[in-house]
């Protein structure tokens, strides 16, 4: 919605992946997106005819996918949650990164696989942040859940990035979040106790 309204990367609200997210909205109420509803995304270039069927498939796998890209992030990371953390929000930052590199058919599908990265991190990130704090466990819990807000406000700071330098080059906004949770994962969700 906020996209048609023109908040998100004013003058790329036909964007595939702007046009990616309202589709996938389509899916999840329940009908199939209209070949009209493609829009420009893939115009020229054969994209668009074909873009609701892989919609549809990438849907259809996508429970699948997340299971198997979870359940070997969690084997090779020990068991250890912040490990898995950091693998995944680094294998996610790899993707963006090619995603801008990329174009057409082979960006849009590692855009797509950035979601697969996406599901465990949240319940991974409350759960160390959490992690000792004994009777202030209560007040973070709420501070993380409004920090959840940062999910509305970046994408309107990357559609203005978008504006001025172009979609692709504005992902590096994401690659740094990204990499900022690979961190956090990997050594800064450690007490500064316990690193003495």
């Amino acid at each position: 919605a906020l996209a048609q309204r023109g908040g998100v990367g004013v003058g790329h609200r036909h964007h595939p992946i702007v046009r990616h997210v309202q589709d996938e909205a389509a899916v999840v109420r329940g009908r199939r997106p209209a070949r009209d509803e493609i829009g420009q995304c893939g115009e020229g270039d054969g994209l668009g005819a074909k873009l609701d069927d892989l919609l549809l498939a990438a849907v259809r796998l996508e429970p699948v996918e997340v299971a198997v890209v979870n359940l070997a992030a969690f084997l090779t990371s020990s068991g250890k949650p912040g490990r898995t953390l950091g693998l995944l929000s680094f294998g996610a930052a790899i993707l963006v990164v090619a995603t801008m590199a990329l174009d057409g058919r082979p960006a849009m599908w590692t855009i797509l696989a950035v979601g697969l990265f996406n599901s465990i991190m949240f319940p991974t990130i409350f759960t160390l942040a959490v992690d000792g704090l004994g009777k202030h466990t209560g007040q973070a819990s709420g501070i993380l859940c409004m920090a959840i807000v940062g999910g509305a406000i970046l994408p309107v700071i990357q559609g203005l990035f978008a504006d001025a330098i172009g979609i692709h080059h504005a992902f590096f906004l994401p690659v740094l979040c990204y990499l900022y949770i690979a961190y956090y994962g990997f050594k800064g969700h450690v007490p500064t106790y316990q690193k003495a």
